[in-house]
């Protein structure tokens, strides 16, 4: 019997959903010894089986076992222990961009700007240091798996910027869910995490640099776009720069996060675990 527990509610076109992945015609394949898939909310349940062809029979609503990290996970003591830094009072914010390489396919989507972290067309990363530090911010980036070796050397570490990759993680331990929680605001552009990270109901900032050309390479499977981004959008350093310090002092946000958050996930809570192993001792008990 398999049981999927896939890792993450989708934004991004993927399957025969995805405007270039030149492999659909093995979907119906690559599923057909599913029994289950575990499943964030029927809204999950309707955008995967467009997807993946999946019959909605198979999807089971748990929400998601790793997302428990997010409410029991010693997060800020996890992330201080991986970095091997202390961070004090200091605020923490985590850039988190969804991966434009990947090595399946050796595609490429949309057409961000390589120059900087965030691919905006000017970017100071002295500047930006700066303003964290005057600010005590520390930023932590951790970059998609696909592509953390082909530009992790790009990233310039510097007093109040961080790097996390896997490596680190590995040595310690950890699953990244577990350091999550450690951070006040979460800034991405397509990634999946921040559909995770509405379940701490703190601010995010949303950086989608290359949007047209992303949605025209790859495709969403939500749209408008600004409807499902719950925060406000950044596409230059001074804006960035501004926003950041609004939503760690204002949040004008929070009503537009329940919003979407509902939406996603019919289970708010650190249960997951428990509800998928229930059914995994239901499907034990059938088989005698």
């Amino acid at each position: 019997v398999v049981v999927d527990l896939w890792h993450g509610f989708p934004l991004k076109a993927m399957g025969l959903m995805d405007k270039q992945d030149t492999l659909k015609h093995k979907v119906n394949e690559q599923w057909q010894n599913l029994n289950y898939m575990t499943s964030f909310s029927q809204l999950f349940n309707e955008v995967m089986n467009k997807c993946t062809n999946i019959p909605l029979d198979k999807f089971v609503i748990t929400g998601n076992p790793r997302n428990d990290f997010l409410f029991l996970s010693t997060g800020r003591e996890n992330l201080e222990k991986v970095l091997n830094k202390s961070f004090g009072n200091s605020k923490l914010i985590i850039f988190m961009p969804t991966f434009r390489y990947s090595p399946r396919g050796n595609r490429t989507e949309g057409n961000k700007n390589r120059d900087n972290i965030f691919g905006f067309e000017r970017f100071n990363s002295d500047k930006f240091n700066d303003f964290l530090k005057h600010n005590n911010i520390h930023m932590v980036v951790k970059l998609h798996p696909a592509e953390e070796k082909k530009y992790i050397n790009t990233i310039k570490e510097l007093s109040n910027i961080h790097i996390i990759a896997e490596t680190h993680m590995y040595e310690q331990n950890l699953d990244f869910y577990e350091i999550l929680n450690a951070f006040d605001l979460l800034i991405t552009d397509y990634s999946s995490v921040y559909f995770d990270y509405l379940l701490l109901d703190r601010p995010e900032v949303f950086t989608p640099v290359d949007f047209k050309e992303y949605e025209n390479s790859r495709g969403f499977l939500l749209s408008p776009y600004e409807d499902w981004a719950p925060g406000p959008i950044a596409i230059q350093q001074e804006t960035l720069e501004k926003e950041i310090i609004m939503q760690l002092t204002e949040d004008a946000y929070a009503l537009k996060r329940q919003i979407v958050r509902n939406k996603i996930h019919k289970y708010q809570d650190a249960n997951s675990t428990q509800r998928v192993c229930r059914i995994l001792e239901r499907l034990l008990d059938a088989q005698g």
